[in-house]
């Protein structure tokens, strides 16, 4: 359900907050592919893209970054990702995570992300 005791790599999740949830809810929110990096889960939309089921709306930006749909919703990373009670971390190369504080997430503004 999550990358806390699995090894770092590669492998299918699916976040605890909807483990028990109707199959309905299983659908719609589908076990993911993430890299697993000390405990962390790094989404990547490259690897799977089902992640975007866990985003209120998602709209790729360039093949390395993605958004908000802003024409929708302007709102932070919390309310963006629908798995609640999340830690944040970074990942600058989407292979390991290269900061151990929590909740760091960056935010984009204008032709700077």
């Amino acid at each position: 359900v999550s990358c806390i005791g699995l090894e770092d790599g590669l492998h299918y999740i699916r976040p605890n907050i909807f483990v028990d949830q109707n199959e309905e809810m299983k659908n719609k929110f589908p076990s993911i592919l993430v890299r697993c990096s000390k405990g962390w889960a790094i989404l990547d939309y490259s690897l799977d893209p089902h992640i975007t089921n866990y985003f209120t709306s998602f709209m790729p930006i360039t093949d390395d970054f993605a958004s908000m749909d802003v024409g929708f919703e302007h709102i932070n990373w919390n309310d963006w990702l629908q798995i609640k009670h999340t830690k944040l971390s970074i990942s600058e190369d989407c292979n390991s995570c290269s900061s151990s504080e929590q909740d760091t997430a960056y935010y984009m503004t204008g032709n700077y992300y």
